[in-house]
């Protein structure tokens, strides 16, 4: 996390202080814009766009930063996944639970809150866009992912930079995760051990 202390961003927030977690190398920036003995502390984040606080009062103005920064930077990025071709073959066809994760993904892409949270390629120079890329192994940013649960030690969730409004195939477009090794710092996916036949069980179901 970098902290960064200037003058108010004005209307333009993310175009103006996004650029500063390429230049820091960091995951989050702390953008602190004081305003004679008041302040407000702009939160960026690579993923997740940016949020405001306030200093209301003397006391209480970093105890809120504090708050509402932790979950974030005690968060640990993982980005490399280990596939094992360990999936039972009655799931490479998908379940009822993964048409349901296809149909929200549908009804997401309908409301337009897919694929991107706001458009990275908008807010840095294509010189600071390879340089993210580069330095944390993506092809872009994607608005989160879609999952549920399988049982108690599995769940299904979309794959990274696939469009998640046209989910169709294990192995591919979605994947079981079963575990995580910590000392590897490595997801543990199931997919099948040949390309899946593609699509799911025609018979809809509710989405969780």
């Amino acid at each position: 996390m970098s902290i960064v202390e200037g003058p108010a961003p004005g209307a333009e927030v993310l175009p103006a202080l996004y650029p500063f977690i390429v230049r820091t190398l960091g995951n989050m920036v702390l953008y602190l814009a004081p305003d004679g003995e008041r302040a407000t502390a702009y939160v960026v984040t690579l993923e997740q766009g940016y949020f405001t606080i306030t200093d209301d009062d003397d006391e209480g103005f970093f105890a809120r930063v504090f708050e509402r920064i932790h979950p974030l930077a005690s968060a640990e990025l993982v980005i490399n996944n280990e596939f094992h071709t360990d999936l039972e073959p009655e799931l490479w066809d998908g379940d009822d639970l993964t048409a349901a994760l296809a149909d929200a993904g549908k009804r997401l892409d309908a409301l337009r809150l897919l694929p991107t949270a706001f458009p990275i390629e908008d807010l840095l120079s294509p010189r600071d866009l390879a340089h993210v890329k580069r330095l944390f192994g993506i092809g872009g940013l994607s608005y989160g992912n879609l999952s549920v649960r399988k049982d108690a030690r599995r769940f299904w969730m979309s794959a990274s930079g696939v469009n998640k409004g046209a989910l169709r195939i294990v192995g591919r477009d979605i994947l079981m995760v079963k575990g995580y090794d910590a000392e590897r710092n490595v997801i543990l996916l199931s997919v099948p051990r040949r390309s899946s036949r593609g699509g799911f069980p025609s018979t809809p179901s509710s989405t969780a």
